[in-house]
């Protein structure tokens, strides 16, 4: 994916973070593809009908001598745990996390699809039948409908990685990550706490700032938290609207 494409589809991950997290029975049953991560097509085109492909826990290629799977994580109340990536993440009681129906609409997925996993592991076949490098595993955010309370929200996705760049390492994406900042006016980039990896739970992860700018005054502070594992890139967004400091505050609820 190019750095212009990629950076448009971050302002657009973001921006819909806003949005009010509804119950399933307010979501319409027509997906909004254009808020689906990775979704991409043509002007004018139709999307085809559903891969009716039955995912299975299909043997890795090489006789399993090849990159490991993201493993899906669970909640418990609050509490997101993922054995795969080694934490936890706290969020508060009032806080509303997406069920796999919601993730599923969001992605144009059947929700079957994604909570009947083999072993909670996404399958090889997943991303050829699906078409997709980017699922979103985590969605959760304070409710807009609380207006005393500055919107936050916490998203966790597996980025599979084009095979050139499968064996890529950190510092070489936070370098392409350089390169690619002033191609988008939408954000403000602080690299200056990127070159130093932080060990959270199994994983050394580089943290980019970033400020979204939407008019003259709206501003979403972003922390973007990468780690690349087993070909596959792991992206942490926690962001928050008009306050760096809340965004701070939510580092503090990983474990």
């Amino acid at each position: 994916m190019n750095g212009i494409f990629r950076l448009i589809l971050l302002a657009i991950l973001i921006f819909s973070s806003m949005m009010i997290i509804t119950s399933c029975q307010e979501i319409s049953n027509e997906p909004d593809n254009d808020m689906i991560p990775g979704y991409e097509h043509e002007p004018g085109d139709t999307p085809g009908p559903a891969p009716t492909t039955e995912l299975t826990s299909t043997p890795e290629p090489n006789g399993g001598n090849t990159p490991g799977l993201p493993m899906r994580g669970t909640w418990n109340g609050n509490v997101y745990t993922s054995e795969y990536l080694g934490f936890s993440i706290t969020v508060p009681d009032n806080w509303e996390i997406a069920t796999d129906e919601m993730l599923a609409l969001q992605q144009g997925l059947p929700e079957a699809t994604i909570s009947d996993f083999p072993d909670g592991k996404i399958p090889y076949d997943f991303w050829d039948a699906w078409d997709r490098y980017i699922f979103q595993e985590i969605w959760a955010s304070i409710s807009s409908r609380s207006p005393e309370i500055i919107n936050q929200t916490i998203r966790l996705y597996f980025e599979k990685l084009e095979p050139e760049n499968a064996n890529i390492t950190g510092p070489e994406y936070i370098n392409l990550q350089k390169e690619e900042a002033g191609q988008s006016g939408l954000f403000k980039f602080d690299f200056s706490k990127s070159d130093t990896p932080v060990k959270i739970g199994n994983n050394d992860w580089y943290l980019i700032i970033m400020e979204m700018v939407m008019g003259q005054e709206d501003i979403t502070y972003v922390y973007r938290l990468i780690s690349i594992r087993d070909g596959f890139l792991v992206i942490l967004l926690m962001d928050s609207k008009d306050s760096i400091n809340y965004v701070e505050e939510m580092m503090n609820w990983i474990t």
